[in-house]
């Protein structure tokens, strides 16, 4: 996916989908921010973040991911409410796995959507 252009990106999204793991959801929100393609991909993001939720809430995540999935959501200006929960909910637990720039992404992002976690913000402090 890194190398492909944003047509290329959303083919394989929706070709691809329903076998994609959290590191393949991250990655594909990565991507589409990065890009700034998300006006074109408006149509698989809902599916996109429901597949994080559920990958996050199965264990199935890693910090690094977590971090871009919330970069790329503030990136795009996504307030999905659901995805930054589940991120919140699970980063409280595995906070000493995180790197400086992870738990720098994720505040940002928190922060730049005006997402609030009170408890997660303590954790991360």
């Amino acid at each position: 996916m890194a190398n492909c252009s944003s047509h290329e990106l959303l083919t394989i999204c929706r070709t691809c989908l329903p076998a994609f793991d959290f590191i393949n959801v991250a990655a594909a929100l990565h991507r589409i921010a990065k890009l700034r393609c998300s006006v074109e991909a408006e149509a698989l993001l809902p599916a996109l973040c429901d597949k994080a939720v559920c990958s996050i809430a199965s264990g199935n995540f890693q910090a690094q991911g977590l971090a871009n999935t919330a970069w790329a959501l503030a990136t795009m200006k996504l307030h999905e409410q659901p995805v930054l929960a589940m991120i919140a909910e699970v980063s409280q637990t595995c906070i000493a796995e995180f790197r400086a720039q992870e738990i720098a992404n994720i505040a940002w992002a928190f922060a730049t959507l005006d997402y609030f976690d009170k408890t997660m913000l303590e954790k991360l402090a």
